[in-house]
């Protein structure tokens, strides 16, 4: 028997070369798989919402704002514009914290971070109305007013461009915040000179408080650059300040403590709306039967004050205040810009920023809170810097321009004027013709002169301007529309504050002769009527004969026109009836002489023009001294073809037509047969127009009134009436018509006789009316028709069937 082995516990296994090694008992096994998560649409979402090409939202691009260094806020300001352009509603959802991140940016210290800041209020403006963008203004401009008045020069260059931005887009809203920013331009051109006593106060001149001129040695550009850079913006910041002021809708009379009594609030009236005295006109506020005596005062009042009203520029005595510390400072500017160029001959650049000069001076004076307040202030003007203005402005008038070759300038230098003109809109050159008629726009408002001053005064520097604007004239000078209308504004207050009638009559002449030409456009022709019209109907200048000749020539021109320019012919037409009316000799005999071709039937005015010209022309009719039979022959055969009538029943209810019918009736003389024919046409036209005025009981009456008083005076006027009814020459749907008026005048008491005497042919159209309206069904019309027909002529009736 084989005796086993004993088996240790602990058992040394041996090692062969080249065999694997055993693996021990113990062993982890380390060895595992893996496979990749892939989650694209996750990665792409961003719960802070859409994100730029890096990856960044509005909210971490608004906080980079805040960092240290200006390229990460340039990037953020970049990434921002990135964004919203790519999603334009977000502007609207963070529009609070744009606009005051952006306009933080205005006096940061580096210049990429500002004009980046620039672009994107340029492209957030372009996407917000002002409407969404009132509530965070006054931020905006507390941020432009720090930047205008920043200590660093290129700061305050950038903030102009904030401003071209603002004036661009949001002039309303700027124009509101004046009284903020009216102190910031002085400033960025002056400074405000120390009090040093009397003496010092007395060598500041005019100016308020001693403001005088500054200059800059830091910035990249001249002094005369930097000053046209703020000039050209403080005359677009004084326009939107002068177009968004509110209209005047009633004036404030003052006592003599300056108290206000009331308001005078302009009335109104229509006189359609109250003819033959019916009906009262209530002229004062607590008048009439039933006062209602509610007073204007407000404790607050109901809307906020309109833009442009604020308390800086709200009356006379700030805008004169305002005045006295600019009228000087431009006065320095424009004889330092003066003595760098040889008398009347001026270069480019002195002449741009002198006509910004000139154009500032303008919209002061427009600057008063009511219009009639401007010749106070032109008043003023005149006593406190006429002496200045003559002795600069006038001193080498007319101005010219200096032809000297242009020297290649730097880049930088070129770089640095196109960044005085940029966004002004202003051309970088000005014609000597614009700068020397706004230099007389803004003279001839100082010629109004006050009680005890001679007109002969202003002789040595009036008679220069009257010169210059006569040669414009009539050399045949290619104008532009708005010189032309700024060349008649200085005439027009030339020949009114200039009672001379001869230098009057060469002025206007002077204008005739441009009015004469024949290569005008329509809108410079109508400017010339409309200067002409206004100094004959407003100023009523009547004794000048160069007016008295253009009067004389219009009816001429408005045949000429015809039908072409409607506009330019109801110009025409408003200037002829007021003339009539004025009982003008040479225009009533012009219209007599042209009156045929004015009332042709076939091509006069009378039919091609559009209907409220056609009631004026109806209207003219009254006021003509003769009514020839070649008149009335055409004024017949138009309200027989109906020219006129569809147009103008509608619209010539007025009792004022009824005249001309008021007027040929009381012609002394015995009526011939073609003013029986008109006259009889004429009624028959107004019994069609009775018919329509049903919801106006007065006007029927006037109308019925004048056809019962010609038809009752002349017996024969009925009979050519009742003959000119042709039924066959009619159509089904007047037949109702002509049936309403026979009933009219078979009831009315006074026309009975004369129908008596007429019952052949009365009953000769209403057989016809039978004849062609028969069948199985009669009409009601017709039936009431012969009703009347048998009451009102039952002893001469015939067999109508």
């Amino acid at each position: 028997m084989t005796k086993r082995k004993r088996q240790d516990d602990f058992q040394k296994v041996k090692l062969k070369v080249g065999k694997k090694k055993p693996t021990p008992d113990n062993a982890t096994n380390v060895s595992f798989r893996s496979k990749g998560i892939h989650l694209p649409e996750q990665l792409k979402r961003d719960a802070s919402g859409p994100t730029t090409h890096r990856q960044l939202g509005i909210k971490e691009l608004l906080s980079q704002l805040h960092h240290y260094s200006a390229s990460v806020k340039q990037g953020a300001l970049c990434g921002l514009r990135e964004l919203l352009t790519s999603h334009p509603a977000l502007v609207e959802q963070h529009l609070s914290a744009l606009l005051s991140e952006v306009a933080a940016a205005f006096t940061d210290k580096d210049g990429s971070v500002r004009s980046a800041a620039l672009r994107l209020l340029r492209f957030v403006a372009q996407c917000v109305p002002s409407e969404r963008v009132g509530p965070f203004f006054p931020l905006l401009s507390a941020h432009l007013t720090c930047a205008m008045t920043h200590i660093q020069a290129s700061i305050q260059a950038d903030a102009m461009l904030v401003l071209d931005v603002l004036l661009e887009h949001y002039p309303a809203l700027l124009a509101h915040r004046h009284a903020h920013l009216l102190t910031n331009f002085l400033e960025l051109i002056s400074r405000q000179r120390l009090s040093g006593g009397a003496k010092a106060n007395e060598k500041a001149g005019a100016g308020k408080a001693g403001w005088a001129l500054s200059v800059t040695p830091d910035r990249g550009v001249t002094a005369q650059q930097w000053r046209l850079t703020v000039l050209l913006r403080l005359s677009r910041f004084l326009q939107a300040v002068v177009e968004e002021r509110p209209e005047e809708e009633s004036v404030v009379s003052v006592d003599r403590e300056g108290r206000e009594k009331g308001i005078t609030t302009p009335l109104e009236l229509n006189w359609d709306d109250h003819p033959f005295g019916k009906g009262g006109i209530q002229v004062f506020e607590n008048s009439g039967a039933t006062p209602t005596p509610h007073s204007t005062y407000r404790l607050r009042p109901d809307v906020d004050k309109g833009v442009g009203v604020g308390e800086e520029l709200s009356s006379v005595e700030r805008v004169r205040g305002f005045a006295e510390t600019l009228v000087p400072l431009l006065l320095e500017v424009w004889v330092e810009t003066l003595g760098t160029d040889n008398g009347h001959l001026l270069s480019g650049d002195a002449m741009v920023l002198m006509l910004q000069i000139l154009t500032i001076l303008q919209l002061l004076r427009r600057l008063t809170p009511q219009h009639h307040q401007q010749e106070e202030l032109d008043i003023w003007l005149r006593n406190t810097y006429l002496s200045d203005f003559k002795l600069y402005f006038m001193k080498n008038f007319p101005y010219g321009q200096l032809d000297t070759p242009s020297p290649r300038h730097k880049k930088s230098s070129h770089r640095n004027r196109q960044q005085v003109l940029a966004g002004a809109g202003s051309a970088a050159s000005v014609e000597p013709l614009a700068l020397n008629v706004t230099l007389c726009q803004v003279m001839v408002t100082l010629s109004h002169r006050g009680p005890g001053q001679p007109e002969s005064q202003d002789a040595d520097w009036l008679g220069p301007i009257r010169s210059f604007v006569r040669e414009t004239l009539t050399t045949g000078s290619r104008l532009s529309s708005k010189q032309l209308g700024a060349l008649l504004e200085v005439v027009r207050r030339l020949v009114v504050s200039q009672r001379g009638r001869a230098v009057s009559e060469d002025l206007l002449q002077a204008v005739y002769t441009q009015y004469q030409q024949r290569n005008l456009t329509m809108p410079v022709r109508l400017m010339l009527l409309r200067f002409f019209s206004q100094l004959y109907l407003k100023e009523r200048l009547n004794r000048s004969k160069i007016l008295t000749r253009w009067l004389a020539a219009l009816p001429v021109q408005l045949v000429q026109l015809g039908s072409r320019n409607p506009q330019l012919s109801a110009q025409i037409l408003q200037t002829l009836q007021h003339a009539a009316a004025w009982k003008n000799k040479e225009l009533l005999n012009s219209l007599l002489t042209h009156a045929c071709s004015l009332y042709d039937p076939q091509e006069g005015c009378v039919v091609v023009l559009p209907v409220d010209s056609q009631q004026r022309l109806v209207q003219m009719l009254y006021f003509l001294p003769a009514c020839p039979p070649e008149l009335l022959s055409c004024l017949s055969r138009v309200c027989k073809h109906g020219a006129w009538c569809p147009g103008l029943a509608a619209r010539s209810s007025d009792h004022r037509n009824l005249r001309v019918v008021a007027r040929l009736l009381d012609l002394s003389f015995l009526p011939s047969d073609t003013l029986l024919h008109f006259l009889s046409d004429c009624c028959l036209s107004m019994l069609s127009l009775l018919l329509q005025l049903e919801h106006s009981a007065h006007k029927r009456e006037a109308v019925w009134g004048a056809c019962l008083a010609a038809l009752s005076s002349v017996p024969r006027l009925l009979r050519l009436l009742l003959q000119s009814l042709r039924v066959c020459d009619m159509c089904e749907e007047e037949f109702p018509q002509l049936a309403q008026i026979l009933s009219l005048l078979m009831q009315h008491t006074h026309l009975r006789n004369h129908m008596v005497t007429n019952a052949s042919l009365l009953q000769h159209i209403i057989q016809e009316l039978t004849r062609y309206c028969g069948g199985e069904s009669r009409e009601q019309w017709l039936t009431d028709l012969l009703y009347c027909y048998s009451v009102t002529l039952s002893g001469h009736r015939g067999n109508l069937y």
